[in-house]
C-alpha cells in the first residue's frame, strides 16, 4: 500500500515547530527560562529576528548557539526574554522590614566580626540594590564595619546602566522626597545618584543558573533580595537555584522575593517571617523547628508564580460546567490547565462576564497586565458598572507601579458594589503607603465588615488563595496594631 504523501505546507510547520522546540530547549539548558506555549508566537518573532540579524539559517543558528560560538549571544537574548522592570523603593514595605527589624537583628547577631554581605540577584539596572545601600546608610553601623553590597545580572546592558547611577523620573517614582533630596542631584532630565552612594556598591555579570561553585559559597551572604526573578525559571532550574541560594546564605541570613512570589512546596529551609505588612524569609539553622504556616498577605497578590505546569488538561470528576472546571484549576494554580479549559467553550460563552472574568485573572496572574486590561476594559464596554472588571484594571495598574490610577480604581469598585470588600484591602494597603493614618484603619474596617458576606465566588477569584477565615484574620490582626498605635 502506498503511503500518504505529507502536504508540503505542513512539512513546513512541522520543521517550524521543530526548529522553536529546539530553541527553547536551548534557552531552558542556559538559563533555565522556561516558557509555556502561549508564548510561542513572541518566541518565533525573537527566533525570526536573531536569524535575521546574524543572516543565518535556523539550523547553523541553534548549531552556533549550542555550541557557544555567537559570542554575547544569550547576554543579547536576555533583555528579549524578561521583563527587568525595577524602581527605587519598590515595594516599600520589605525595605520598612529591613530597617527595622532585619538589618539590626543582622548587625546586633554580627557585632563581632562586623561583617555584612548582602546581594540582589537580578539586580536589573541596579535601583533595587541602591535603595538597600540608601537604607544601610541611615542604619551607619560605623566606619569600621566591612559591608558588601552586590548586584548581579546576566544582562551587561542594565549592568552599564546601573553602574553609570543615572536615572529618569519614572524611576524614582514611589522614592520618598527625603531620600530623593539626599541621594539624586538633576542632570538634564535625569537623575544622578551622589557619588558616595555609587562607590558603596559593586556590580558583577552573572548567570543565576550556572553552578559557579566559587559564588555560591557556603555562608557567602547574610541577605539575598531575589524580587521578580525566580518566577522566569522552570522547576529544575528554580530548585537548583534556590538550593544555591540557600547554601551561600549564613543559617540566621534571610532571603527577600517579590511580593507575588512564595518558596510553598519548594524548600523546607526557611521561616516565613511577616511584619511591617510584607513577608520574606529567614534560613532555618538546624535546631529550628518547621515552618510555620504561611500567613495571608493583608493584600491578596495581584501576581502569582506558576510553579506547577501540566501539558494536559484533565476532566475533573463531576464537572459539566467547563467555566467551574476551569475556576477549580483555578484555585488549584494550574492556571495553563485552567486556560485551556476556558478555550473550549464557543465563542458566545467566552464573552459571557463570568469567563471573561476568569480569563483576564488569568492574564494577570501571567503578569500579563495589558491583555488583563484589555479584556476587563471589553466587559466595561458591555457593562459600565462591572465592579469585578473596575476591580481587575486595579490590580493591573498597580502591578505597573500607577498607584493613582489604581487607587481611582479601587474606589470605582467599592461604590458601585458596596458589597465588595476585596477593593478595600487594595485601598487600606495604598493607605498605609502614602502614611494615611486614617484612611488605613477605615478601610480596614469596611473590609473586615464587608467580609462577613462577600460572595464565594468573588473570594475564590480574586482573593490570591486565601479563605474568607484567613483575609478576616489578618483583617482583625492589621487592625488592631493601628488602633493601638502600633506601627505594623
Amino acid at each position: 500500500m502506498m503511503a500518504m504523501a505529507t502536504p508540503p505546507g505542513a512539512l513546513r510547520a512541522q520543521a517550524a515547530e521543530g526548529t522553536l522546540a529546539r530553541f527553547r530547549a536551548i534557552v531552558l539548558a542556559r538559563l533555565g527560562l522556561e516558557f509555556p506555549d502561549r508564548q510561542s508566537d513572541s518566541l518565533a518573532e525573537l527566533l525570526q529576528h536573531r536569524l535575521a540579524w546574524h543572516r543565518l539559517d535556523a539550523d547553523s543558528y541553534l548549531d552556533s548557539l549550542q555550541s557557544d560560538l555567537l559570542s554575547g549571544e544569550f547576554e543579547a537574548l536576555v533583555p528579549e526574554l524578561t521583563t527587568p522592570e525595577t524602581y527605587f523603593f519598590r515595594n516599600i514595605e520589605q525595605f520598612n522590614a529591613l530597617r527595622e527589624l532585619v538589618l539590626p537583628a543582622l548587625m546586633q547577631a554580627r557585632r563581632h566580626t562586623r561583617s555584612l554581605r548582602i546581594l540582589s540577584a537580578g539586580c536589573a539596572s541596579g535601583e533595587e540594590l541602591y535603595t538597600l545601600a540608601m537604607v544601610l546608610q541611615d542604619l551607619t553601623p560605623g566606619p569600621d564595619w566591612d559591608i558588601t553590597l552586590l548586584g548581579v545580572d546576566l544582562n551587561p546592558e542594565v549592568l552599564r546602566k546601573a553602574r553609570a547611577g543615572r536615572y529618569t523620573s519614572w524611576s524614582l517614582r514611589e522614592t520618598p522626597d527625603a531620600a530623593r533630596l539626599r541621594w539624586f542631584r538633576p542632570e538634564g532630565n535625569d537623575f544622578a545618584l551622589q557619588p558616595a552612594l555609587r562607590e558603596a556598591v559593586r556590580f558583577e555579570l552573572l548567570n543565576l543558573n550556572e553552578p559557579a561553585p566559587n559564588f555560591w559559597r557556603a555562608g557567602a551572604f547574610d541577605l539575598i533580595f531575589a524580587r521578580n526573578v525566580l518566577m522566569y525559571f522552570g522547576r529544575p532550574a528554580l530548585q537548583a537555584v534556590l538550593a544555591r541560594m540557600t547554601q551561600s546564605l549564613a543559617p540566621d541570613g534571610y532571603l527577600f522575593l517579590g511580593h507575588s512570589e512564595s518558596l510553598r512546596d519548594l524548600t523546607e529551609a526557611f521561616t516565613l517571617c511577616h511584619t511591617h505588612g510584607s513577608f520574606y524569609y529567614r534560613r532555618r539553622s538546624g535546631g529550628d523547628s518547621q515552618a510555620e504556616p504561611a500567613a495571608p498577605a493583608l493584600v491578596p497578590p495581584a501576581t502569582t508564580v506558576a510553579i506547577t505546569t501540566l501539558s494536559t488538561v484533565p476532566t475533573l470528576p463531576g464537572a459539566a460546567d467547563p467555566i467551574e472546571d476551569a475556576l477549580t484549576l483555578f484555585d488549584q494554580e494550574r492556571f495553563e490547565d485552567a486556560a485551556a479549559r476556558l478555550a473550549t467553550l464557543n465563542a458566545s460563552a467566552q464573552r459571557q462576564p463570568d469567563a471573561m472574568l476568569l480569563h483576564a485573572m488569568l492574564r494577570v496572574h501571567e503578569g500579563r497586565h495589558a491583555l488583563a486590561e484589555d479584556v476587563a476594559h471589553e466587559l466595561l464596554t458591555r457593562d459600565a458598572r462591572n465592579a469585578a472588571a473596575h476591580y481587575v484594571i486595579a490590580l493591573c495598574r498597580e502591578s505597573t507601579g500607577d498607584l493613582a490610577a489604581a487607587r481611582i480604581r479601587y474606589e470605582q469598585a467599592g461604590k458601585l458594589d458596596d458589597g465588595f470588600a476585596l477593593p478595600h484591602l487594595h485601598l487600606a494597603q495604598l493607605a498605609r503607603g502614602r502614611g494615611d493614618a486614617k484612611a488605613y484603619r477605615h478601610q480596614l474596617a469596611r473590609a473586615l465588615a464587608l467580609l462577613e458576606h462577600e460572595s464565594a465566588q468573588r473570594l475564590r477569584l480574586f482573593g490570591g488563595g486565601f479563605d474568607r477565615i484567613a483575609l478576616q484574620n489578618m483583617c482583625r490582626t492589621e487592625l488592631r496594631r493601628a488602633i493601638e498605635g502600633m506601627r505594623p
